[in-house]
């Protein structure tokens, strides 16, 4: 079995139960499982930076305020900067033609 649905940081516990002609009645259970707590992590964009549009996503391990700044091929500043307050987990951001820049503080 593969959990996909874990956040870092947090401890989980599974039971797996059995059904049968007497009813239903746990089977076995877990011990307590605590997963890693995750760093800040900037995941790869996509589609590239080249195409009209790209998105990234990020992964905040805390909230955090999140500024979004657009650059052109050159590197040259291209739009302004969006600055949101984001909870903790995983988000994406998308943006028009040009690179993006995020930082968290």
């Amino acid at each position: 079995m593969v959990d996909r649905t874990i956040e870092p940081g947090t401890t989980y516990r599974y039971r797996v139960d059995v059904a049968d002609g007497d009813g239903r009645r746990p089977l076995f259970e877990t011990q307590a499982i605590s997963t890693p707590a995750m760093a800040l992590t900037l995941h790869q964009n996509h589609p590239n930076p080249f195409n009209p549009t790209t998105t990234i996503g990020y992964y905040l391990p805390d909230d955090a305020a999140v500024t979004l700044e657009v650059y052109d091929s050159s590197g040259g500043w291209s739009r302004g900067s969006t600055t949101t307050r984001s909870s903790p987990g995983e988000h994406t951001q998308s943006s028009g033609t040009g690179w993006i820049r995020m930082g968290g503080w």
